[in-house]
């Protein structure tokens, strides 16, 4: 009986710790931050990393916004308190993993932070979009004239908030659009971001990348 209380408890306090850092269960054994990164994440991290005697900017740069047209927000997006719940860009692949490793640090459970795999991405718009309550979604976006999704072909001119935008079926935000999302595979990504035309099977598809970009960005999963 004993073990039985123990074990009840360490999942009840694993509940609570995920459902206050806004992660989603997606299957007994994983949980996924219902968000992308944001900058106001960021910014909470980098006093950390300035704390352990890093350079910070080892792991992001505002010269991702590097067209003529985009100089506006280099100066401002990352700095200006109106962008704090919009994702972060500009990161690294280690600055991602690092960020993942110390939320992991943060939490109260004995899983393991990580970037997600694709598959698991992937599998965010496969069984994700379904349902009724996305259905739901759809037939409101559709009487209403607006959209599910941040790409350039619909409302995608620049990224949104980390929640603009309809919560899939795990209560999972904008794994299609917005951003493209780093994967654990580096130079890898899923999703489609802000700059793409939804004409792709975003279940399969997956983008490529040298460097860090203004489209590119991240969340965290918790394998248990």
């Amino acid at each position: 009986m004993k073990n039985h209380y123990t074990i009840t408890a360490f999942v009840l306090i694993a509940i609570f710790s995920f459902r206050k850092m806004d992660m989603a269960k997606i299957t007994p054994d994983l949980y996924m931050d219902k968000y992308e990164v944001t900058n106001g994440d960021w910014k909470t991290f980098e006093k950390y990393l300035v704390s352990e005697g890093e350079n910070s900017a080892e792991y992001r740069s505002n010269e991702v916004w590097d067209d003529k047209y985009m100089k506006p927000f280099r100066e401002q997006y990352y700095k200006h308190i109106a962008y704090s719940d919009y994702p972060v860009v500009g990161v690294t692949h280690e600055g991602a993993e690092k960020y993942c490793a110390w939320k992991g640090t943060k939490s109260k459970t004995k899983g393991t932070f990580r970037l997600p795999k694709i598959d698991e991405l992937q599998y965010q718009i496969k069984a994700g979009e379904q349902g009724r309550r996305w259905k739901k979604w759809e037939k409101r976006a559709q009487k209403m004239k607006t959209c599910m999704y941040n790409f350039r072909d619909h409302d995608g001119h620049i990224t949104a908030p980390v929640s603009a935008y309809p919560d899939n079926l795990f209560g999972v935000h904008n794994i299609k659009g917005n951003l493209a999302e780093m994967t654990i595979a580096k130079g890898e990504a899923v999703g489609g971001s802000y700059a793409d035309l939804d004409d792709k099977d975003w279940t399969t598809h997956i983008q490529t990348y040298n460097v860090p970009t203004n489209w590119l960005g991240f969340r965290c999963v918790c394998e248990l």
